[in-house]
């Protein structure tokens, strides 16, 4: 798992990257023994198995001695607060709850970069208002011209799919996801 500007959303958020991906493939029900891939998968997706797809499995990925630490630490009480208790598997709690948000302290070889909700080494307003002063003034009639140039394709689009969405219609009754179809 990884982001490099191709994330599901604009929030830069890592921690929900690997609940998208978890959730992605999931099956539709949860039955014992099945396939899909856990929350602790998941994570290992995004720590230990991208450390190897990168070829630095003996540098990163897991913490153990010897090896590179770049270390987040979370505000566990705000990120179970008030739906969970000391006994739900943490690695858990992190895939189904976590939020950026929960992020108090990034380490990274051995220098803090963020710490109490705050860059220490990046003015955030500073950034932005500098990216504010960075748009054009005619920035919204240039991207409301592209806009209207992509109508045909939008047009052409809708007609491709638009009858598989009608066959979708008549199966509102009979849910893919079994857990919310009240068996």
């Amino acid at each position: 798992i990884g982001m490099d500007d191709k994330e599901l959303g604009d929030d830069r958020d890592f921690i929900e990257e690997m609940r998208v991906a978890s959730k992605l493939h999931r099956v539709p029900d949860y039955e014992p023994g099945s396939p899909c891939p856990g929350s602790r998968d998941a994570f290992r997706m995004a720590t230990e198995y991208g450390a190897r797809c990168l070829g630095l499995e003996s540098e990163t990925g897991v913490l153990r001695p010897g090896m590179r630490a770049d270390v987040t630490l979370l505000d566990y009480g705000a990120l179970t607060f008030p739906f969970t208790f000391s006994g739900h598997d943490p690695v858990e709690v992190l895939m189904q709850r976590g939020r950026k948000s929960h992020v108090r302290t990034v380490i990274a070889a051995g220098e803090v970069l963020f710490e109490n909700g705050r860059h220490k080494r990046l003015d955030r307003e500073e950034i932005l208002r500098r990216l504010t002063e960075s748009i054009p003034a005619d920035y919204h009639e240039t991207f409301s011209a592209s806009a209207a140039g992509l109508e045909p394709l939008r047009r052409e689009v809708r007609k491709w799919f638009g009858p598989w969405c009608r066959e979708l219609e008549g199966m509102e009754k009979n849910p893919f996801y079994h857990l919310n179809d009240g068996r």
